[in-house]
């Protein structure tokens, strides 16, 4: 086997290996950036009504900021899809989605970024102390 590897423009052992190494350091990085969907996942609400004030119904950010039929709301924890996310951290239960999404989007921008200088830094600072 490794003879014909040899006769095939010298792919070895360490080459298979390399490869299957960077396959999987590009897959971990996949669940890393899919994992952004859920720090933007709206959570469920309860709201009580000016109508009825004892009632506690469910509703959606849409009634909360820009109805005026809302008397008071809160999140819903119980919601098996509420999470403790950006949303709740930071208070952006009316910020628009398309900011939410942007705060999203600067992780793939610094990731991007990144690739332009991280590399050069770690060949030449790669082998020095840092700490």
């Amino acid at each position: 086997m490794e003879e014909a590897y040899t006769k095939a423009g010298a792919w070895g052992r360490f080459h298979t290996f390399l490869l299957v190494s960077m396959i999987l350091a590009m897959n971990s990085a996949g669940l890393v950036e899919l994992g952004i969907v859920y720090l933007e996942l709206d959570p469920a609400f309860y709201c009580y009504m000016n109508a009825d004030p004892t009632n506690q119904i469910s509703c959606d950010r849409e009634m909360i900021c820009n109805g005026d039929s809302v008397k008071s709301w809160t999140v819903d924890y119980a919601d098996m899809f509420t999470l403790n996310n950006w949303i709740i951290q930071l208070d952006l239960y009316c910020t628009p989605k398309e900011y939410i999404g942007f705060i999203g989007a600067l992780a793939f921008a610094g990731a991007a970024i990144a690739c332009f200088f991280l590399p050069i830094l770690g060949d030449k600072y790669g082998r020095w102390i840092i700490f």
